[in-house]
């Protein structure tokens, strides 16, 4: 199946933009269902209390709000990933979203007060599974971004041999054998 130049083969780069899509539709998703399942329910419940309080780390909003603008952005890098023609560049913002998640979780590991991420659409400690899971599902798929991407980048990066992916020099063209003129 193609959508623009993503190919959906399953494996090496476009499998792994492929996961990265699904996982990041799947965050997304979580965190608008837990806003709207707290707005239906009128916060009732802890994570429903959760979400009506003012984020920690951001003034003037609540951490139902920061949510759903996290999913937003989450659904405008899956648009970018499907959307952007080139390879390099795809996996560069995947890399750039996997920082800024990385950044987000070492600050929150840093703040003096205790708080958990709602990555998966509920706090770490009011999520059905133990916290430790929680937080090493969150920090394996950061992980997963990460390294990822960054594979990807040095893969599609290194040079190419002469023979493969560029013209063969012609005898008195002026080539290098590599496309470039010799001055």
């Amino acid at each position: 199946m193609h959508f623009g130049a993503l190919t959906w083969r399953g494996r090496g780069t476009d499998g792994f933009l492929a996961t990265v899509i699904g996982l990041l539709l799947v965050t997304a998703g979580l965190k608008g269902f837990s806003v709207f399942q707290a707005l239906g329910t009128t916060a009732s419940g802890a994570s429903g209390r959760w979400l009506t309080r003012p984020a920690s780390w951001i003034e003037g909003l609540t951490n139902g709000q920061v949510m759903f603008v996290a999913g937003l952005f989450e659904l405008a890098v899956v648009s970018l990933v499907l959307l952007l023609p080139d390879r390099r560049h795809r996996l560069a913002v995947v890399a750039w979203v996997g920082g800024l998640f990385a950044s987000y979780h070492v600050g929150l590991w840093l703040s003096p007060a205790p708080s958990s991420c709602g990555c998966l659409g509920v706090p770490g400690g009011e999520a059905s599974m133990p916290g430790w899971t929680y937080e090493y599902m969150v920090t394996a798929m950061i992980a997963y971004f990460l390294v990822g991407s960054y594979l990807g980048l040095a893969w599609h990066g290194r040079p190419r041999l002469a023979g493969r992916s560029t013209p063969a020099a012609t005898p008195g063209d002026g080539s290098d054998g590599h496309g470039a003129r010799q001055h």
